[in-house]
């Protein structure tokens, strides 16, 4: 993992959720990403739903594909990539003033400190219940793909 060979890794995750089981599944990651030096901020200003990163000060990437099997196989989504140093420079840039003025770190202390037991087991309820709509959601899917690829069979 790039972070355990020193590479300083920063996630601006959003505070407020639309969907709150969402948020409860993603605070499931927030031990195991402390523990392995990912640096976490809640932005606390409105609800986040596009992604962007930067990579070595050379390339960006912004758009809205998750990775999962929605976004692969349900969901019209869109990423950009960007291969500038100066327009990297400049988002690393954006990047630390929105950590610095909108966002609240989130250290393993603070969050140890915040989380109750049944905090915690809502977290994992919350993981686990979002990864079986995945799955679900998938199979439907691809139930339905399969059906349709019959029919057109079919059909020829």
């Amino acid at each position: 993992m790039a972070a355990k060979r020193g590479v300083r890794i920063k996630i601006i995750l959003t505070k407020i959720s639309d969907v709150a089981i969402a948020k409860a599944a993603e605070r499931f990651f927030y031990p195991w990403l402390l523990r392995n030096n990912i640096e976490i901020y809640e932005y606390r200003k409105k609800v986040l739903h596009g992604k962007m990163a930067t990579y070595d000060r050379q390339w960006v990437t912004v758009g809205s594909y998750n990775f999962n099997n929605i976004s692969t196989y349900a969901s019209v989504e869109l990423n950009l990539d960007v291969l500038s140093q100066p327009f990297a420079n400049q988002v690393d840039k954006e990047f630390e003033e929105i950590i610095e003025r909108d966002c609240d770190p989130i250290t393993a202390e603070s969050f140890m400190k915040e989380t109750s037991f049944l905090d915690t087991f809502i977290h994992r309820l919350a993981y686990e219940s979002v990864r079986l709509i995945f799955f679900f959601s998938h199979f439907i899917s691809k139930r339905k793909r399969h059906k349709a690829i019959r029919y057109l069979l079919f059909a020829l």
